[in-house]
């Protein structure tokens, strides 16, 4: 890999589980077998676990996971192998709650990458039914640029 990808936190997503749901696990489960392992029930708790480390340094199904851009909001990819936009669909159906969003484990909407490496990037990215939707972490940016408002007052005339 080029690049580390680093998150604040391990990562995964998380929803309220009930039996209601096992079919649905199992369909996903025969489905997706490569992210059998990923899958976990814990108490209530419904777990798909996008990272257990804070790094990812090494090409697995996770950076493949991550590969996902609609919209190409993130500026590169190329690091993995882009899954089928039905895995996105089917992982949507099993963690959206009656709002139509997915929780990460933080109780956020959304997760913050950075990457590290041949590309120095900082983005948050959130699950839709047709994949990773990602944004700019705008802090980031003006960090990087070295962006400071107050040494650029407006012209006085």
């Amino acid at each position: 890999m080029k690049n580390i990808y680093v998150f604040d936190d391990p990562v995964s997503l998380e929803t309220k589980y009930s039996p209601e749901k096992d079919k649905q696990i199992k369909d996903f489960k025969n489905k997706w077998p490569k992210f059998n392992d990923d899958i976990k029930i814990d108490g209530n708790e419904l777990i798909f676990i996008i990272s257990n480390e804070c790094e990812i340094s090494e090409h697995n199904r996770m950076v493949d996971f991550l590969e996902s851009n609609v919209g190409y909001e993130r500026a590169f990819n190329e690091q993995g192998s882009e899954l089928d936009q039905n895995f996105y669909k089917d992982l949507y159906d099993l963690f959206s709650n009656d709002e139509g969003k997915v929780m990460f484990d933080t109780g956020n909407y959304d997760c913050r990458m950075e990457t590290v490496g041949k590309f120095d990037s900082s983005h948050y990215f959130e699950l839709k039914s047709d994949g990773l939707h990602w944004r700019e972490d705008d802090e980031y940016d003006d960090e990087e640029e070295g962006y400071d408002e107050d040494e650029y007052g407006e012209d006085e005339d």
